[in-house]
């Protein structure tokens, strides 16, 4: 794309997109006139001829409005009118499961949700952030400096960004809590002590950092599964007490510290739900059936000052969405839906599954006036997965709110735009955790991470694999290999799961044929994997760790990338061993290996495989996975 530098006002935020863009300073390029009117409605992009023009409402779709150039670039003539259906649309960014965004990643994704046409995001802040007083809050984490934080909301605002904060401020502070400080507002798990006064000192020392730090006259809160709550230190000193009671009166006094700071306060609501509801099985979101008379007043009773969100990254039924909205709205009719771009059940995102879900969910929205949309790029136990993995899925979330029936062809197309890569190279990805021949949804198998690290002597997910996974793990590092070279903004990110398929090519299936071989007394097949098969995986294995170590480092601070390496160089540690053990078998020093002597069972309690519709099931928790003896805890 060519552009002509004198047909516009070269802003910095202009200049940087542009950039983003690829886009060429030429004498004879497309004279591009840009105009603000605030009572226009959404975007309205024209070409005639030679000349564009872009009348924009809001700052940010100005940005999007010149994707949109960049996306018919090289067509005569065309116009273009969008508006977004949402008053807030953005993504939250998970900075607290090791990977802490480097500020530069972060600018990139601002500029990339600029063009998207996105108007919010969040950086989800568990203690990973600079707090007044507290020098041991964000320890050794990686975590941002109020100066860091500033730079990108001011950053964030040259696009028409709104960087919001987003902390927590009663549950999810484990890596807080495990400091001898905190012990003593600690009330059980990784709940903070309420009706505390040190725990409100506490509280408002984060939210006057942030008020130092941001300029949004929004926060998020948190305050999500505390499942545990007034069960633990609450209740040895002041007894039994309804935890609905005790989490009003702490909202009440979080509410009065917001506001204190010139901020409105919006928290998930699940724990409401779950405390005044029925059970719903069918439902990720927990207890919340809200069909009683005193589940009614209950709700009535929930402080007004804040705004509920409601999650769900589930289900696969619109109905569902339908009717839980109907509940959040009986409370308030101004909330909030949070979707999910899942890539936080290992190294490979699901975005089929995303993408799915998320058109049920924003059709729901839409249908119920709900105004204000984010989706969410958690990233459990570790933050394996790259935040690039996710981009189809944060695009999706963004273009339903321009286009609710938009269609593959042209998501493809705005993917090539706004991020200059090729949506099916991205979309391969998922293949990772679909072995069986078919893409799960991400709930229910996670292949990719538990194949990956169990170890190859116990097999502890064995029987959730078959031989025929080594052929499909061969397949796709070299179609994910390919990937990389018509990618080369995203090379590193296509290398490392590229490897990873690699490594699974024979891990995935190792522990399948040492049992075997044991089991049949086949010594030429054990010997052959103790000094072929398991030394390839140590290689292969070491080449993942040094790509995923140059990932990491290029998108995120140095701080959680111990975690990766201790966990990886365990994978390669593991393989050494097993194959010394093996030929200590063959040569006779040792009678027996007891691992490869143990029954097989089920890792998710099955009896046989037909027992569920998939081979496969879902474990995120890598010391749930690389050992069934005592990795974490006493």
């Amino acid at each position: 794309m060519k552009v002509t530098e004198s047909s516009f006002h070269l802003t910095k935020a202009v200049e940087e997109i542009l950039t983003e863009l690829g886009a060429e300073i030429s004498a004879d390029g497309l004279q591009l006139h840009c105009h603000n009117d605030p009572d226009h409605e959404g975007l309205t992009v024209t070409k005639t001829g030679n000349t564009v023009e872009i009348t924009y409402q809001q700052q940010v779709l100005l940005f999007r409005g010149l994707s949109i150039v960049k996306e018919h670039d090289g067509e005569e003539s065309y116009s273009i009118s969008q508006k977004c259906v949402f008053e807030s649309n953005g993504t939250m960014i998970d900075c607290s499961r090791n990977a802490v965004l480097k500020v530069e990643t972060v600018k990139k994704l601002i500029r990339q949700f600029a063009l998207m046409g996105c108007n919010m995001m969040m950086l989800y802040t568990e203690d990973t952030y600079e707090v007044q007083n507290q020098p041991y809050y964000g320890y050794m984490r990686g975590r941002y400096t109020v100066d860091e934080l500033k730079e990108l909301d001011k950053y964030a605002a040259l696009f028409g960004i709104e960087l919001v904060p987003c902390i927590q401020t009663l549950a999810h502070l484990q890596c807080l809590l495990r400091w001898p400080k905190y012990r003593v507002i600690n009330d059980v798990a990784d709940i903070l002590l309420t009706d505390d006064e040190r725990t409100y000192r506490l509280i408002e020392d984060m939210i006057s950092s942030c008020r130092d730090a941001f300029s949004s006259s929004q926060i998020h809160i948190g305050m999500d599964e505390a499942w545990m709550l007034g069960r633990g230190k609450f209740q040895d000193l002041h007894g039994y007490e309804d935890r609905f009671e005790i989490m009003c009166r702490h909202l009440e006094r979080v509410i009065a510290i917001c506001e204190k700071y010139n901020f409105s306060p919006m928290m998930w609501s699940d724990m409401f739900f779950h405390l005044i509801g029925t059970q719903d099985e069918e439902s990720g979101y927990g207890a919340q059936v809200i069909d009683s008379a005193e589940a009614q007043e209950k709700l009535k009773r929930i402080p007004k000052g804040v705004t509920l969100v409601y999650w769900d990254y589930y289900a696969k039924n619109k109905e569902r969405y339908d009717r839980i909205m109907d509940q959040h709205l009986e409370f308030n009719d101004h909330i909030i839906f949070a979707g999910g771009a899942w890539r936080w059940s290992g190294y490979a995102p699901t975005n089929h599954h995303s993408i799915k879900v998320s058109k049920l969910a924003l059709q729901s929205c839409i249908e119920h006036g709900v105004t204000k949309v984010f989706s969410t790029a958690w990233g459990d136990n570790g933050a394996d997965a790259s935040i690039y993995s996710a981009l189809p899925s944060l695009l999706l979330f963004a273009e339903c709110g321009f286009n609710p029936h938009i269609t593959d062809e042209e998501l493809a197309s705005r993917f090539k735009a706004c991020f200059g890569a090729e949506i099916d190279d991205f979309l391969l990805m998922d293949q990772l955790n679909g072995p069986e021949g078919k893409l799960p949804s991400q709930q229910n198998s996670n292949p990719c991470k538990y194949l990956l690290f169990q170890d190859p002597m116990m097999g502890i997910f064995d029987r959730h694999a078959t031989m025929d996974f080594g052929a499909f793990y061969g397949k796709t590092a070299k179609a994910l290999f390919e990937a990389e070279k018509r990618n080369p903004d995203y090379a590193v990110q296509f290398r490392t799961l590229a490897q990873l398929s690699a490594v699974l090519e024979y891990k995935s299936i190792v522990g399948l044929q040492l049992k075997e071989a044991y089991d049949k007394n086949d010594r030429a097949s054990l010997q052959r994997l103790a000094n072929e098969t398991l030394p390839r995986i140590a290689n292969r294995t070491s080449a993942l760790k040094e790509t995923l170590e140059e990932q990491w480092m290029q998108e995120n601070k140095a701080f959680g990338f111990e975690v990766q390496d201790i966990r990886i160089s365990g994978v390669i540690a593991r393989a050494h061993s097993a194959s010394r053990r093996i030929n200590a078998y063959l040569n006779g020093e040792v009678d027996k290996l007891e691992e490869l002597a143990c029954d097989r069972l089920f890792f998710d309690g099955r009896e046989k495989a037909e027992d569920r519709d998939m081979l496969g099931t879902q474990c995120n928790l890598w010391h749930q996975i690389c050992t069934g003896t005592v990795m974490a805890g006493i």
